[in-house]
Formats: C-alpha cells, structure tokens, sequence
C-alpha cells in the first residue's frame, strides 16, 4: 500500500475524529491525541467546541493550508504504510511547525528501516 499527501489535501464534511480514521478506521482517541501532537495540531483540536468530534465543515474551510496540510499528514501516519509519497508537506506552515513537521516525519521513516 501507497500513501500519497499532495500539495492540496481534502478534508471532509465531518468530524476531525473521521477526517482522521480515513487513515486507520480502527484507531483509538488516544492515537488520534498523540498523532496530533506529532504534527502540532493538539492544541489547536483541544481548543475546538467540540474537540475530535468538532465538524471540519466543507472541505475543512475552518482550518488554515497548513492545518489542512497537517491533518492529511496526521491520516497518513496513522496509515503506517511501507511507501510514502509527499509532495511538498510543509508548504504553507512557518518555520518552527515546518521543522517540528520535517523531524516527525523523519523519525517515522527511520523506525521503518
């Protein structure tokens, strides 16, 4: 299995619980918590009315191109898939979250090999 995070991600007209799971329909809060952490977008979803069942509204309009770029990121990581393709993930996201984005992806590419 491939999975493919592009320049424009498409997030759904649910829950940022479901946006999630569409990466691993089994996963648990608590990996939806740490996944979050991982792509600094914990504190964001803890602020939200409803947290993880707060609705992300068409097309994820609520969130900025980082934040989408960050969710899309969070689904593939809870994918866990050998072969991931990324077109320019950090694009949108200033430096200190693209640095933070850069190291966990490379972290879980390492644990891989």
């Amino acid at each position: 299995m491939i999975s493919v995070l592009d320049q424009q991600p498409y997030l759904f007209d649910t829950t940022v619980s479901n946006n999630l799971k569409l990466g691993n329909l089994h996963a648990t809060d608590a990996q939806l918590w740490q996944v979050l952490e991982q792509v600094n977008l914990k504190d964001l979803v803890e602020q939200l009315p409803e947290k993880l069942d707060t609705p992300m509204t068409e097309a994820g309009k609520r969130f900025s191109g980082g934040e989408k770029q960050r969710f899309a990121l969070a689904r593939i990581l809870l994918q866990d898939t050998p072969i991931v393709i990324l077109d320019e993930p950090t694009v949108g996201l200033d430096p200190i979250t693209e640095l933070a984005v850069l190291q966990t992806i490379l972290r879980r590419c390492k644990i891989k090999h």
